[in-house]
């Protein structure tokens, strides 16, 4: 028997706890969270070693990410294949406490450590921001990152952890990763070809757009694969495809295989202008 085709994949997010994590997955992006005060991140896009994204809808619905990068990765990935893993991590953060102050090693770094794994570099879109926010706690934030976990603490305002004891620090290490002093400002976005899209990042490892489409959109058939998060509004697919609408907070990965896909774009009951995200592979390996 042949294979399930492939189609746009909505995965299911994995969901991490921590310190300063609050409940605005559920407030912000409409997700239904079980009891705690202490939801830090929603990984919606990964596959490293345990930590799989899942495919939740459609013929494909409980294939890990990592078994279609590998047994089926050049309709994933298309031009980007082969790789050994989805290179990518994209995940939301509720940083509704402070942040601990750290950094984040370059793959020079990272590939020092025992075992060795990768940089992390990354980008963070600013979905929410409550009143006396700052860069470090309040806000809700979209992130992407080449998939890695590595974080060096330097500093963590006196808290304790679970277990009643200090988190622990990484001083020399983290100064060691330190490359760039002084203050980082926000991006200024570019213009593209497209009208709708806004280019926020380009850099070796990925691209990372906002899209304000009016009605309709059409995106993807480059010969890769992309992912698009719903910030504001109501998503609908090709009815080919008899997949559910997708709305605020909602995530999807766009194979290669499935070609140039024309999406409905709607606002939703607010009425706020709909708002995407759109993330693209890079040119550098890193996965």
């Amino acid at each position: 028997m042949s294979p399930p085709a492939i189609h746009p994949l909505f995965l299911a997010p994995i969901y991490r706890r921590y310190i300063w994590g609050g409940r605005r997955f559920t407030t912000a992006l409409g997700r239904d969270l079980p009891p705690g005060d202490d939801y830090a991140e929603s990984w919606e896009l990964v596959d490293r070693g345990a930590d799989q994204s899942v495919v939740s809808a459609g013929p494909l619905a409980g294939t890990a990410l990592g078994t279609l990068v590998r047994e089926r990765g050049t309709e994933l990935l298309g031009r980007h294949a082969p790789r050994p893993a989805f290179p990518l991590l994209f995940k939301f953060l509720d940083a509704c406490h402070d942040l601990s102050v750290q950094v984040h090693p370059d793959d020079s770094r990272a590939a020092r450590l025992s075992p060795p794994d990768f940089g992390k570099t990354e980008a963070w879109y600013v979905v929410d921001a409550a009143p006396g926010s700052r860069i470090y706690a309040g806000l809700l934030v979209a992130e992407i990152q080449q998939s890695s976990d590595v974080t060096y603490r330097l500093h963590d305002w006196g808290r304790v952890g679970a277990d009643g004891r200090p988190r622990p620090l990484h001083i020399e290490a983290g100064l060691e990763s330190v490359t760039r002093f002084g203050p980082v400002a926000p991006v200024r976005p570019e213009a593209t070809t497209d009208p709708s899209v806004r280019r926020l990042v380009d850099c070796p490892y990925f691209s990372f757009d906002e899209v304000r489409p009016d009605g309709t959109w059409e995106t993807g058939g480059d010969g890769t694969c992309s992912f698009l998060a719903v910030i504001a509004g109501t998503v609908r697919f090709d009815d080919r495809w008899q997949l559910p609408a997708l709305g605020r907070g909602g995530c999807v990965l766009l194979p290669a295989a499935c070609g140039r896909q024309r999406i409905a774009v709607t606002a939703d009951a607010t009425g706020t202008p709909p708002t995407l995200l759109r993330v693209g592979l890079g040119r550098v390996e890193s996965a």
